[in-house]
């Protein structure tokens, strides 16, 4: 586990409310042992803010439910992840009854890779249930370090086509000029007092458009894993993301 302090949090919803994405009448289904539902809760308290939530387990039942709650209560803010927002959107379609999203002002994909083929899905088919394509938006962050980047509410996201065989063979996320391609999704600006570095398997900052590590510090950083010695983050306060991917996957 992530040990974050209160502080962690308050300097999240600082960089939130800064961005100008501190919504009222948010709608999650995320269970509370999860840090985006554990951060919906407390943004809440921080900001005085309206929040709904529909049981995990629901969710898992009928996904549409998350849609139809979001039409009851005129929900303004929901986010997910692209799986996620994906299975909804496919339940409403079968099931369309019930379901108005016209009151939403920010839908958010996070908490896992954005794939931009559901961002078209849900521009393309939540306009039929009144969802304006603007209110699309992208973040990025983790529970080792809340609130990392996000895109500006109502900008919408913007899409980068890289060249498939560059990436691959170099490393380098070059604009495509033609042949195979890759579409990336955006994941914003960075939150107000974050820095963010990529840089190769010796720690040397790379370039724009080179593919490496992304290494972070933020007010909101974690102080380090419960348990565990080493707190993973290096004399200067930064975080190394790769540390998480490993401790993930020895985990699992």
């Amino acid at each position: 586990g992530a040990a974050l302090s209160h502080r962690s949090f308050a300097l999240r919803e600082v960089y939130r409310a800064a961005a100008g994405s501190q919504l009222d009448g948010e709608v999650m289904w995320l269970p509370l042992f999860h840090a985006g539902g554990v951060s919906t809760v407390l943004r809440g308290i921080y900001q005085g803010l309206v929040t709904h939530f529909l049981p995990t387990e629901l969710f898992a039942r009928d996904p549409a439910s998350w849609l139809r709650l979001i039409a009851q209560v005129g929900g303004t803010s929901a986010a997910a992840a692209s799986s996620a927002w994906r299975s909804a959107i496919q339940a409403a379609e079968r099931k369309p009854e019930g379901i108005d999203l016209s009151t939403i002002q920010r839908a958010l994909f996070s908490l896992e890779t954005i794939d931009p083929d559901v961002l078209d899905l849900l521009a393309t088919k939540g306009a039929r249930f009144g969802l304006a394509p603007g209110t699309l938006g992208t973040g990025y962050g983790m529970s080792e370090c809340l609130g990392v980047a996000a895109t500006t509410p109502g900008e919408g996201v913007r899409i980068d086509e890289v060249d498939l065989d560059e990436l691959v063979s170099s490393r380098r996320a070059i604009p495509s000029s033609g042949g195979p391609t890759k579409r990336v999704a955006s994941c914003g600006t960075l939150g107000q007092g974050v820095q963010l570095r990529i840089v190769d398997p010796d720690g040397t900052e790379l370039g724009e458009r080179q593919v490496g590590e992304i290494v972070v510090h933020s007010g909101a950083l974690m102080s380090g894993y419960l348990g565990q010695e080493d707190s993973g983050l290096t004399p200067e306060g930064w975080f190394a993301t790769e540390l998480f991917t490993r401790f993930l996957f020895s985990a699992l």
